[in-house]
């Protein structure tokens, strides 16, 4: 149990593990308090399109688009909400969670479109086509009614145990997961966007959560990208136990039976002091507010969230000694002392202002070109991985259940202390989210009506257990 990791174990799943694992997978999906789901895609089409204004045109693309392409890898990380003990109630300062993450290579049996970019960018992070194509667990899309395949490990079998395990589900980003998931491993996709999000709402009863939209409705992030959010919860997060206050505590359970499936992912943060005594590289904007850059191979400055961090706290520092001094002055005081919270960085007050004014005016900061891409070449291991963005998406959502939840008479927190918050999808380029909800407009499609009717009365041995 730690506030801080420096790695994060992800059970890798193919076909070759994947009736080996598939117990240890429903176990942790039963017990858990919500789950986290993360793809990665053949493709997802024309962005412009993807982005259309007209929501109902946007899903009817984005629909064609899921039918066209495939899942290549499955990401699901279970997130269990332990009771805390009799000491902790009283304080209700730290959350203790306990994740198990699973990282399942898949296969569509038919054909699909791939996209150039969407794979390149995939090689870039470090996908294995080799794995996927050689040892991928074989799926068939759309509907598998009057199939006999419901009582065997697959991975449609495994969205079904999601499904009737009744937790609430977390994504970021998640319309184009949902869209996806639905149509390769549920159901085929509704004509109408209403009907599609009102199967959902029964799909899901205990509610979807999309961090993306949390991080920029409710907690104002200045960026929304995943990586993003997850490094600033992390640092964040190990802020608050240094100084005392609320906190998230992690434990990844080890199960023996699979310790040779494990891959451990390079996860390290930086505390206050460590950035504040660190010299900061040149920063991409482009990749600070956005999270890539279109220029990347050729771009020098540094694509590192780490420094784009760094620079944000370095800021926030300029911004309170500058307050500070003015407090001072105009109080009568001639002389300016740096508290403890300024961690007496060797920068003088004058550099930290210009540091503050350069950042405003969307300049870059000092200059370390090569520190930059080798801390970024080192920062590859964190993110794409389907698994793993999986683990990032519910560590945030746990971080901002601590910080916005309300505890119950047990003094627990629950995701349903966030219903405010819950089925609401973030969407790009629109200033409201889509609302995942039924309405007396829409009804549920007949095809889910009748397939979640039978997967209710069809529960598997292995859940009756």
């Amino acid at each position: 149990m730690s506030v801080r990791f420096d790695v994060v174990p992800v059970v890798e799943v193919s076909a070759d593990n994947f009736s080996e694992v598939w117990p240890f997978m429903l176990r942790a999906i039963k017990k858990s308090s919500f789950v986290a789901v993360d793809t990665e895609l053949s493709g997802i089409g024309d962005k412009k399109c993807s982005s259309a204004q007209d929501i109902e045109d946007r899903y009817v693309y984005l629909r064609e688009v899921a039918q066209t392409r495939a899942i290549l890898s499955l990401g699901i990380s279970c997130f269990k909400l332990k009771k805390p003990k009799s000491k902790e109630q009283e304080k209700e300062i730290k959350l203790t969670i306990k994740v198990h993450i699973y990282n399942i290579v898949v296969l569509c049996t038919e054909n699909y479109l791939v996209e150039p970019g969407s794979l390149k960018f995939l090689v870039e992070h470090g996908f294995n086509f080799n794995k996927q194509y050689g040892q991928g667990v074989p799926y068939t899309k759309g509907c598998d009614e009057g199939s006999n395949d419901n009582l065997i490990p697959s991975v449609r079998n495994l969205f079904n145990e999601l499904i009737l395990a009744g937790n609430p589900l977390v994504l970021h980003n998640g319309l184009v997961d949902l869209v996806f998931l639905y149509e390769n491993f549920y159901n085929k996709l509704p004509d109408k966007l209403q009907v599609f999000t009102s199967d959902l709402y029964d799909m899901f009863p205990a509610g979807i959560f999309d961090t993306k939209f949390v991080a920029m409705y409710t907690v104002g992030e200045p960026a929304s990208y995943l990586l993003y959010i997850f490094k600033k919860s992390q640092r964040n997060n190990l802020q608050c136990q240094q100084i005392g206050g609320k906190h998230v505590c992690v434990e990844f359970p080890r199960e023996a039976l699979l310790s040779g499936y494990v891959e451990e992912l390079n996860c390290e943060t930086r505390d206050h002091k460590e950035s504040v005594h660190r010299e900061t590289p040149m920063v991409c904007k482009k990749f600070k507010d956005y999270g890539f850059c279109p220029h990347k191979r050729s771009c020098r400055l540094s694509h590192d969230v780490n420094d784009v961090l760094d620079m944000e706290w370095k800021v926030k520092d300029a911004k309170r000694l500058k307050r500070k001094r003015k407090h001072l002055t105009s109080s009568g005081s001639s002389e300016c002392k740096v508290d403890s919270e300024c961690y007496n960085d060797p920068s003088t007050t004058k550099d930290y202002e210009k540091l503050a004014a350069c950042t405003a005016q969307n300049n870059h900061v000092t200059v370390d070109t090569t520190q930059g891409s080798q801390v970024s070449q080192k920062n590859r291991d964190c993110g794409h991985r389907a698994g793993f963005d999986a683990f990032m998406t519910g560590y945030c959502m746990a971080t901002y259940l601590l910080q916005l939840g309300k505890r119950n008479e047990d003094k627990q927190l629950t995701l349903s202390s966030l219903g405010e918050l819950a089925n609401r999808i973030c969407l790009s380029h629109k200033a409201i989210p889509l609302l995942i909800a039924q309405s007396q407009f829409s009804h549920p499609s007949a095809s889910h009506t009748q397939k979640i009717k039978r997967l209710r009365e069809r529960v598997l041995p292995s859940v009756r257990q």
